[in-house]
């Protein structure tokens, strides 16, 4: 059985987002279909907010934008090309520093095994929260990566990619085993 990891951001790393705020949603809304025919690179800025209270941001392979696009340095991207698209697209970015790219996981399935899975609805059915995660290991296995129509934005990475981002030594993202393990920790309700 593989297992399955989802993509986390760590303390003291270098963000990018999109310079018009707005743009973000481009991402959410559109990533998880092809979009390389017509996707157009979006303006993208370093965020290194840490630095002007004396905190040092550190400089990484894969700076954080989000849990639904990760994006690569030049690095990161010839370190994982060959496993980024087997399940998606490389997408440019337009950045002023330097060279970025977005990974677009296109690959969605019916992964989730609905029996075992644990989550919190609003009241509209929209997903809230996830307590567990359960997929359906003969689907799963195969995968280097993808989505799961209940939660879109999500990317789910395999084992083989947690690896080659270790064995690389890229820096940046972490990934936090999500199946199969006991329930996720709860974030405290303020």
């Amino acid at each position: 059985m593989s297992r399955v990891f989802l993509p986390r951001t760590t303390e003291g790393m270098e963000w990018v987002l999109p310079v018009d705020p707005r743009e973000k949603l481009r991402f959410v809304e559109e990533f998880g279909r092809p979009l390389a025919a017509s996707w157009r690179p979006v303006p993208v800025k370093f965020v290194r907010e840490g630095e002007d209270r004396g905190r040092k941001v550190r400089r990484v392979d894969m700076p954080w934008m989000g849990g639904d696009t990760l994006v690569l340095r030049p690095r990161a991207a010839s370190a994982l090309r060959d496993l980024c698209l087997t399940a998606g697209e490389l997408l440019p970015l337009s950045c002023e520093e330097e060279e970025l790219v977005a990974w677009n996981v296109t690959t969605v399935v019916d992964a989730v095994d609905h029996e075992r899975f644990e989550a919190t609805y609003a009241s509209d059915g929209s997903l809230m929260h996830v307590e567990r995660y359960a997929f359906k290991a003969d689907v799963v296995d195969r995968l280097i990566a993808f989505r799961v129509p209940e939660t879109r934005t999500a990317i789910f990475v395999a084992e083989e990619f947690v690896a080659r981002v270790k064995e690389a030594g890229l820096t940046g993202t972490r990934f936090q085993e999500v199946w199969p393990t006991a329930a996720l920790p709860r974030f405290p309700s303020w």
